[in-house]
């Protein structure tokens, strides 16, 4: 049943529909209605005193408009209307005085008008009961919304605090202090630790290894905590062997290797496996670890070393990076950028260069050696970070690492097989026991620390505004339920084909993990087995049916060939599109392409992030 409110606003917008009505006619007749006293039946004694009908002098107005005029002439007395004791505060109740309308009441067009509106209050007793439950729904759903809007777009308590000052005076329900509204937490206690302050928010699932661990961390001779190896010191501690014998859990837990250990974990008592249940960190190791190591190889190595980019190379590869800028899909929040500044590339930027738009900005410009070299990193990671290769070509993926870690001290020295490029050896294992890479990745941990960041409002006691915004969050878990697919940029530009020519046409469509749209960048797909461009979206008026127009393209070749054929991993390279539009379903989409402008033709990479 619909609410007071609801009721309330139906009634004054049929208000306002007749005054605009009634607008266009004269007003000379607008002062010569007289008071009269009506007699209120039982049933219309129902009427709210807040209703717009009886507001105030402007309602005589309305009813004198729409009655005849030769009739409002035969009613109204020679006395004239002081509007002064008839208006009202329509914010008011029960304190409107009946106005007398009897013979107003008579005219047709009036009695219309009042029983279009009055089944919006003679309801029987059960329709009150259920109006209260309404309203109380109602209430509920406003406080959930207005706390989900606050959270999400972290609105200031200062100017919450305004807001519910207004709100308040039509919903009393709601309370004026924004604490309240959002239950934040008012009292905490904030501990004094090593030198800092301390707060605990409950077990993390990400604590640094080699403390948690209480083993030698990675500048130790027994650093390496996947293998027994020794490493050897060259002026930075390295680990050569990629063929060392492994540790176990067992060997873990009875501390064989002394020299590994620097005391007992706190975690010995759990059972649960201290080397096999502690997965390598990609994002630091890979991403921020090794590609950032070769990026610097070849930017800033010594003139000596045949590794060093030159500054042309340096020039052309930044230039065709910066020009992938237009390409990127909108899952990537961040664009390309030139190689000289890699020093403040994100751990994201790293990983985009290596599985993306590295292997088609280097083409060319390196020697084949290191190209080839490169080629095995990229094979190998983008094989372990995707969902379906992590189980089919695993423990490929740990062979080419391996002749990886081998080849790297070929090329870029001795002393440059650190623990970051040794434990790439080992990265296989964990993606057998754990998954893709990215499902153990610190990715999510370096995100959340962005949203910590932007919690902080002042540079002073960071944490004590930390901890009342995540009460905030935490206490009003408003799950906003949003369609599966949603179509956005309604259009009429085509092109569409003849059975579809009646569809709704949209530019776009927000899918529960992936965006695609018509625009470059976003309109690469796999579909019926054909890399194609996204030409159109249309759907049935309810949107229950969504179709996709594409066009495919005619000649699809392997982009590389070594150390397999790129087409294996679902990597082509395209040219000449057909000229013909097809048309399928949208479930049909396999996948979304990565796709770059290569030479005369198209790169397109399946999108794993």
């Amino acid at each position: 049943m619909a609410s007071y409110w609801t009721k309330r606003r139906k009634l004054n917008a049929r208000v306002e529909k007749h005054v605009q009505f009634i607008s266009e006619f004269d007003e000379a007749d607008t002062n010569a209605i007289s008071k009269y006293e009506v007699q209120i039946s039982s049933e219309q004694e129902h009427i709210p005193s807040t209703s717009a009908i009886y507001a105030n002098s402007s309602y005589f107005e309305i009813c004198s408009k729409l009655a005849d005029e030769r009739t409002v002439q035969n009613i109204v007395d020679s006395e004239s209307l002081n509007n002064s004791e008839c208006t009202l505060n329509p914010c008011e109740n029960n304190c409107v005085d009946r106005l007398a309308m009897e013979k107003i009441m008579k005219q047709p067009l009036l009695k219309v008008f009042l029983s279009d509106t009055s089944h919006l209050f003679n309801e029987d007793s059960d329709s009150d009961i259920s109006d209260e439950i309404d309203v109380e729904v109602s209430d509920s759903n406003l406080i959930k919304s207005l706390c989900h809007w606050a959270t999400e777009f972290r609105i200031p308590h200062s100017a919450l605090s305004d807001l519910l000052g207004l709100l308040h005076v039509h919903h009393d329900f709601l309370p004026k202090d924004p604490r309240t509204l959002l239950n934040t937490t008012r009292t905490y206690n904030i501990a004094e630790k090593a030198g800092g302050q301390y707060f605990h928010f409950g077990f993390s699932s990400y604590i640094e290894k080699s403390f948690v661990k209480q083993v030698k961390d990675h500048s130790g001779y027994y650093g390496c905590d996947k293998c027994c190896q020794k490493g050897v010191w060259m002026g930075k501690m390295t680990f050569p062997e990629t063929a060392a014998a492994l540790r176990t859990d067992i060997q873990f837990d009875e501390m064989r290797n002394e020299e590994h250990h620097i005391g007992q974990s706190p975690f010995r008592h759990l059972q649960m496996g201290m080397v096999t249940q502690f997965p390598l960190d990609y994002m630091h190791l890979v991403c921020l670890g090794v590609v950032k190591r070769i990026v610097c190889l070849w930017m800033k190595s010594p003139v000596t070393n045949r590794c060093r980019l030159g500054t042309s190379i340096i020039t052309q590869t930044s230039d065709t990076l910066v020009s992938l800028r237009s390409y990127i899909p909108r899952e990537f929040v961040r664009k390309c950028r030139s190689l000289r500044e890699y020093e403040r590339w994100k751990a994201t930027e790293f990983r985009q260069f290596l599985l993306y738009t590295g292997p088609l900005a280097l083409f060319g410009k390196l020697n084949a050696d290191m190209y080839n070299h490169f080629m095995l990193l990229f094979v190998g990671i983008y094989c372990l970070s995707s969902e379906s290769l992590s189980r089919s070509h695993c423990q490929y993926a740990n062979d080419l690492l391996k002749v990886f870690v081998e080849q790297f001290s070929e090329l870029y020295g001795r002393d440059m097989v650190v623990y970051n490029v040794h434990c790439l050896i080992h990265l296989a294992s964990d993606v057998k026991s754990f998954g893709p890479l990215d499902s153990f990745s610190s990715f999510p941990f370096e995100n959340y620390l962005g949203k910590l960041k932007e919690m902080i409002r002042q540079p002073n006691f960071p944490l004590s505004q930390i901890i009342p915004r995540l009460s905030e969050q935490e206490g009003q878990k408003v799950n906003i339920k949003l369609p599966e697919n949603q179509l956005k940029q309604l259009h009429k530009m085509g092109p569409l084909t003849f059975v579809y020519i009646y569809y709704q046409q949209y530019k776009e469509i927000h899918l529960p993990n992936v965006y695609i749209s018509v625009f470059q960048g976003n309109n690469c797909v796999m579909i019926n087995g054909s890399v194609a461009l996204v030409r159109n979206i249309v759907s049935t008026a309810d949107k229950c049916s969504v179709f996709i127009i594409y066009e495919t393209f005619d000649n699809m070749h392997d982009f590389f060939t070594y150390p397999l054929k790129s087409s294996n991993l679902g990597i082509y390279k395209l040219s000449q599109l057909q000229g013909r539009l097809r048309v399928s379903p949208l479930s049909l989409i396999a996948c979304k392409y990565f796709m770059l402008p290569f030479k005369q033709s198209f790169v397109c990479i399946p999108l794993l992030h």
